[in-house]
């Protein structure tokens, strides 16, 4: 992540506060989701996934900043782990979906 974007993360979070950033983050989530929508159906603008797309990573950063701020690293870094071995399975497996 470039470091002017992280730099602006920080600054939004504490211009606005850590509820309005995460309620941001819902509504880039949503609009991302809605943009994926229209462009696996062709009915998106050209460039509107791309748009979703970076404001979604920026308010993201924002989410990062926060949720390195609730957990310790060494809880986030065993998320991260689980879930990359979980991947890893997944891909090793031919598997077309994950198992619950």
């Amino acid at each position: 992540m470039p470091q002017k974007v992280i730099e602006l993360a920080i600054k939004a979070l504490k211009k606005f506060g850590v509820e309005a950033q995460m309620r941001m983050v819902q509504e880039e989530a949503a609009e991302l989701i809605a943009a994926i929508s229209h462009s696996l159906r062709g009915r998106g603008k050209e460039e509107e996934l791309l748009e979703e797309f970076v404001d979604m990573d920026i308010v993201f950063t924002q989410m990062a900043i926060i949720i390195s701020k609730i957990y310790e690293a060494e809880k986030i870094d065993a998320m991260y782990e689980a879930k990359l071995s979980r991947l890893k399975t997944l891909l090793g497996s031919g598997s077309r979906r994950p198992e619950k």
